[in-house]
C-alpha cells in the first residue's frame, strides 16, 4: 500500500511539472506575440519629373536597426514588414535608379502600424551641369549655364537646385543657403537671383558668395537627417563640374 501511494505522488509531481511547463511555455509566447506586429504602407513612384510610374513594385523597404527584417513592394506599391518587435525604428527606402530616402523616428508599439504618410519618391536626376557664369546687372544676378540633359526627350522640363556658401568649398553638404527645386525650360539655361531675395535670406552687400548647381528631381526624396543635423539630398546629379561666384549688390 505504502508502495502504491508512493507511485501516485510521483506521478502527480511529474503531471504537475509538465503542466507548468507547459503553461510557461504559452505564456511566454503571448507575451512575445504581444510584443510584435507587422508595419504597413504605400510607396507613391515617380519618374524625374512628375510622371508617375504604373507599376510601383521594386522597392525594398528595410529597419536601420534590425538588419533582418525588410519587404518589397507590389506593383501596387504597398509592403509589409512581418512580426517587427516593438520599439522606435529608422525605414529606409531603396530601389536602383532611385536616390535613398530613410523615414527616422518611426514608433511601432501597436498590434499593427500603417503608415498614413505614403512618401513621394523620384528617380535620380540624370541632369548635369557643367559650366556656370554669374554676372551682375543693378540689383539681380544673371546666372547662365550649360547642361547634358540624358533624360526623356519628350521632357520639356527638367529640374535644379543651387546651393550659396561665402566659402568656395559650396557643395550640398556645405552651404548656407539651399533652393527649393526649381523647373527650367529644356535649353533655357538661366537663372536670376536678386539682391532683395539674397539679403533676405541673411546675406549682405559687398558679400562674395559661391554658387553650386546641380540637377534634381522634382520628387527629390530630401530628409532630414537627426544625427547629421542637416538635409539630405538623394537625388542630386554630383556630376557637377564647376561653380562660380559673384558680389551681393
Amino acid at each position: 500500500m505504502r508502495f502504491f501511494f508512493l507511485i501516485i505522488l510521483v506521478n502527480s509531481f511529474l503531471s504537475s511539472c509538465t503542466s507548468g511547463s507547459h503553461e510557461e511555455l504559452f505564456f511566454n509566447d503571448v507575451i512575445e506575440s504581444a510584443s510584435k506586429s507587422s508595419i504597413s504602407g504605400y510607396v507613391n513612384l515617380y519618374d524625374e519629373g512628375t510622371f508617375p510610374m504604373e507599376d510601383k513594385s521594386g522597392m525594398q523597404i528595410k529597419i536601420e536597426e534590425l538588419s533582418s527584417f525588410s519587404a518589397t513592394t507590389d506593383k501596387n506599391g504597398y509592403f509589409t514588414l512581418k512580426d517587427v518587435p516593438f520599439g522606435t525604428y529608422t525605414l529606409i527606402y531603396e530601389k536602383t535608379g532611385y536616390g535613398t530616402y530613410k523615414k527616422y523616428q518611426h514608433k511601432h508599439y501597436t498590434s499593427s502600424t500603417f503608415i498614413t504618410h505614403s512618401p513621394s519618391l523620384g528617380k535620380k536626376s540624370t541632369t548635369q551641369i557643367n559650366n556656370i557664369t554669374a554676372k551682375v546687372e543693378g540689383d539681380f544676378i544673371a546666372l547662365s549655364f550649360t547642361t547634358n540633359y540624358i533624360g526623356a526627350e519628350n521632357n520639356k522640363f527638367y529640374y535644379i537646385r543651387y546651393f550659396l556658401s561665402s566659402s568656395p568649398s559650396v557643395s550640398d553638404s556645405f552651404y548656407s543657403y539651399y533652393s527649393p527645386t526649381l523647373m527650367i525650360q529644356k535649353h533655357n539655361n538661366a537663372l536670376i537671383l536678386t539682391k532683395s531675395d539674397l539679403l533676405n535670406r541673411g546675406f549682405h552687400s559687398g558679400e562674395k558668395l559661391y554658387i553650386k548647381i546641380y540637377g534634381d528631381s522634382y520628387f527629390s526624396n530630401v530628409y532630414d537627417d537627426p544625427f547629421l543635423g542637416k538635409k539630405i539630398f538623394p537625388n542630386l546629379n554630383r556630376i557637377s563640374f564647376a561653380d562660380s561666384y559673384f558680389i551681393v549688390p
